[in-house]
């Protein structure tokens, strides 16, 4: 009752603003990445990269303009017959600041957290043959209030590139893993989250087949789908591996997840996903993993940069987990940290101090309810796009940005969302809002 009537005291302790901050508008919902082939081959061989393909157009040749606090990024990329009848999303990558995007002209998008990566439906807004892409970043906004690292991202190039994916398409992926009574064995299941944005009824059949590092197909099948308009689903399938081939920093092991699906007879899409398994809880203030309570020994780097090698010499001189400041890195990090075995605390990108640590009106945005909406924003895009790594053990709510009903409220949000790792916030004058890890 405690923690409740502190979120009250400090909802009353709040005068209205007369502005509420946004988080832009026209984005999907944030996921894990998503890369469609049009071959089971080409989904292997990418092995979880960004490679353009018959269904993805990266964006390379940029040119940069100037306007009044506006630095203007264009490029184009040309729509291929195959796409017809199908979806197109512009992904683009952290940017590190404020933008809006424009297609031809018009605006489809913005967004004020430019540290996550962000998806714009455009199938209504392209056109056959060539199309231009404008990616606005702002050099002075608002949303800089919440981002005064230390290592602040400067504004750089966009990394961008167009996906195309059928109207009824696996959208994400999910999975966990349960050791059974014995000890021995582990039961796993993967989710894979179907969705449509056709606006009358749709069915597809999703196949699946579950691949051990030694290449032995351990689960394989299929599950017919039906969604009504504009609906979502989870696909699920389960297996059992031996608890030795649960993954570990000690023993990094992964599986692959290869899925394609099937609408009116034709192949529509094929994925491949690497997937580590493991169980992890946190009871008493400890973190457990496979049974075994593990302590973090974090090391310090450059995650924009980090190649494997660099990751490799920081664990082998003693350090077992690593901290993605601001929650920002490519998926490449995160894709090396699960092959060497490093985990991973993430940390959504908040960092308010430049405001001091008042919680009276005027002071750290953390106590002003008109910041809310952005805050929670911030914090579940941070989940949402990493969720799926299994060096990924613990999130952290900010950094050095007091404490008040935002961060509460995003610590409420995520243990919603996440059952099983701990959210933590050192800096929050040990409140009831950090899950402490001994």
């Amino acid at each position: 009752m405690k923690y409740f009537a502190t979120i009250i005291a400090a909802i009353f302790a709040l005068t209205a603003y007369a502005q509420e901050y946004n988080v832009g508008e026209g984005s999907q919902t944030a996921r894990m990445t998503i890369v469609p082939y049009a071959t089971a081959a080409e989904a292997e061989a990418a092995n979880g990269a960004v490679v353009q393909n018959k269904y993805v157009r990266t964006m390379t040749q940029w040119t940069q303009t100037q306007e009044q606090n506006v630095t203007i990024h264009m490029s184009q990329f040309a729509f291929p017959f195959a796409w017809l009848n199908r979806l197109v999303l512009i992904h683009i990558d952290p940017v590190g600041a404020a933008y809006e995007v424009y297609l031809n002209g018009e605006l489809v998008g913005s967004v004020t957290n430019g540290y996550a990566p962000s998806e714009f439906n455009v199938t209504n807004d392209v056109q056959e043959d060539m199309n231009s892409v404008e990616i606005r970043v702002a050099n002075a906004h608002w949303s800089q209030t919440l981002e005064c690292f230390d290592n602040k991202i400067e504004p750089k190039q966009p990394s961008a590139y167009v996906l195309s994916q059928p109207v009824i398409r696996v959208r994400d992926i999910t999975h966990n893993a349960r050791i059974d009574a014995t000890g021995k064995m582990a039961n796993v299941e993967v989710g894979l989250v179907v969705k449509t944005e056709a606006l009358n009824p749709k069915k597809a059949r999703v196949h699946y087949e579950l691949i051990s590092r030694d290449t032995t197909v351990v689960e394989h099948g299929y599950r017919d789908v039906y969604l009504e308009q504009k609906g979502e689903d989870t696909v699920k399938f389960m297996a059992r591996i031996p608890v030795k081939e649960l993954w570990s920093a000690d023993s990094p092991t992964l599986y692959k997840v290869n899925v394609k699906t099937q609408i009116e007879g034709r192949y529509a899409e094929y994925q491949s996903h690497s997937v580590g398994f493991r169980e992890l809880s946190y009871k008493d203030n400890k973190l457990v993993i496979n049974g075994e309570n593990v302590g973090l020994k974090v090391g310090e780097i450059d995650a924009q940069t980090a190649q494997i090698d660099e990751l490799k010499k920081l664990k082998k001189s003693g350090f077992n987990a690593v901290r993605v400041i601001a929650g920002v890195a490519p998926t490449s990090f995160y894709q090396m940290c699960d092959k060497v075995g490093l985990y991973v605390v993430v940390v959504a990108p908040i960092n308010t101090s430049k405001s001091g640590t008042s919680r009276k009106i005027g002071g750290n945005p953390t106590n002003d309810i008109a910041w809310r909406t952005v805050y929670l924003d911030r914090t579940q895009s941070a989940y949402r796009t990493t969720r799926d790594y299994a060096s990924v053990v613990a999130y952290q709510l900010a950094q050095k940005s007091a404490n008040g009903i935002n961060l509460y409220e995003s610590y409420l949000l995520l243990k919603q969302l996440e059952k099983q790792r701990p959210i933590i916030y050192p800096d929050g004058g040990k409140e009831w809002n950090n899950d402490v890890i001994e």
